[in-house]
């Protein structure tokens, strides 16, 4: 089984809370540490988020009731189509390591997506044409448990705030006016996702892993996780893989893609994946995660940002739109295990 030891936790934990109600030098510090923290791993920690734990718990068990249904009532909420990322994907369907053009059995999870609470305006979606068609996709919902949409509508609407609070930060940790990128991510598509990752009676096969290694594709993945052996790790810069642990009340925070352009790769997005448990206890290690993945208006540049371009570091020209950059991989990770 594949799992590398790692080395000492990741440490990072930032209570973001002072930002938001502190005098100017606490602001100044708390960007400092969050911009530490992107450009050493890209992964943090943190609290002072705001994100009730009362929420947080409701939503998580009832996601756990929805992924103990039988499979067939799970299977009458699948997508039409694998990549419009709405609603349930089977266990083993998907394989994330094809969006990074790599070869490996399907991940040992589960998945549920929901996009946008509120629909973007009509004139935006035809400007843009067939992706439209994408970004107006409605959510996808289970008739049990009852509550779940309403609970994940208001998790939803939390993970956003956080996220958005986040780019302030990050703007003034690149020394950008703290709303630069507000108008990147009016128009968002985020999405929210619940993961599951059943307990192992059978062996995995070589290779497989719960979630492959990877990169994320936008701005930011925040994330709830519990501590079930077989958890999330990342991949240092010397290629060594680091536990990232749940702290209690704290939440993860991953960089994606999309940050690492606009930083012209001083930030990291960093590989990471979610491993096996250990053999021992692999029967009886359920685990379930709860993902927000922060993505910017589909039309959004990935030109980097002034303050991270200079006659010695110089961008290196955009390959696509934000939104092509993150449908294209999605896809592949999704299209690879169907």
């Amino acid at each position: 089984m594949d799992r590398t030891p790692s080395r000492e936790p990741l440490p990072t934990v930032i209570d973001i809370a002072p930002f938001f109600s502190g005098a100017p030098e606490e602001r100044r510090r708390v960007a400092a540490q969050v911009g530490a923290a992107c450009e050493a791993t890209g992964c943090f920690l943190v609290t002072g988020h705001g994100v009730p734990r009362e929420l947080i718990g409701r939503v998580d068990r009832l996601w756990r009731a929805f992924f103990d249904e039988p499979l067939e009532r799970k299977l009458a909420c699948a997508p039409p189509d694998p990549g419009v990322f709405r609603g349930y994907y089977a266990l083993a369907s998907s394989a994330i390591a094809y969006s990074q053009d790599k070869q490996a059995p399907p991940d040992l999870r589960e998945l549920y997506f929901m996009n946008r609470i509120h629909a973007l305006p009509a004139s935006y979606i035809e400007r843009l044409g067939p992706a439209g068609a994408y970004l107006a996709h409605p959510n996808i919902w289970p008739a049990s448990p009852r509550e779940l949409r309403e609970a994940s509508e208001a998790f939803y609407a939390s993970m956003l705030r956080v996220a958005e609070g986040l780019v302030a930060i990050y703007a003034v940790a690149l020394d950008l006016p703290q709303d630069y990128f507000a108008d990147k991510i009016d128009k968002h598509h985020s999405t929210f996702g619940a993961a599951s990752y059943p307990a192992q009676s059978i062996p995995p096969l070589p290779g497989q892993q719960r979630c492959a290694a990877h990169s994320d594709f936008s701005i930011q993945t925040i994330l709830h996780q519990d501590d079930a052996p077989g958890g999330l790790q990342i991949q240092e810069r010397d290629g060594e893989w680091r536990d990232v642990p749940r702290r209690d009340g704290a939440l993860v925070v991953n960089l994606g893609d999309t940050m690492e352009w606009w930083t012209n790769h001083r930030w990291r997005s960093p590989v990471h994946r979610v491993v096996n448990p250990p053999i021992e206890v692999a029967a009886s290690s359920r685990r379930q995660s709860l993902l927000f993945f922060h993505a910017p208006n589909y039309d959004a540049e990935l030109s980097c940002v002034p303050s991270c371009e200079s006659p010695d570091r110089p961008s290196e020209p955009p390959p696509l739109t934000v939104g092509e950059l993150i449908l294209r991989k999605s896809r592949k990770g999704t299209m690879a295990g169907t």
